[in-house]
């Protein structure tokens, strides 16, 4: 399969996939989640995954 071939518009570039070590890993774009492995960076809904993990679902938390 070609992945370059898959967009969303004539623009866009494609998709890349990488996987030498995993065989069958599954790549998606994703509106809610971001992560930057080579900066250490993991979000969900723009909060870190730090912050979502420490704290307790309340009125006044992030809908993480």
């Amino acid at each position: 399969m070609e992945f370059r071939g898959i967009k969303v518009n004539e623009d866009d570039f494609g998709l890349m996939t990488y996987d030498p070590a995993f065989t069958n890993t599954a790549s998606c774009r994703s509106e809610i989640t971001y992560i930057d492995g080579e900066a250490g960076i993991l979000q969900h809904r723009g909060y870190s995954i730090e912050t979502c993990a420490s704290t307790r679902p309340t009125s006044r938390s992030p809908t993480c």
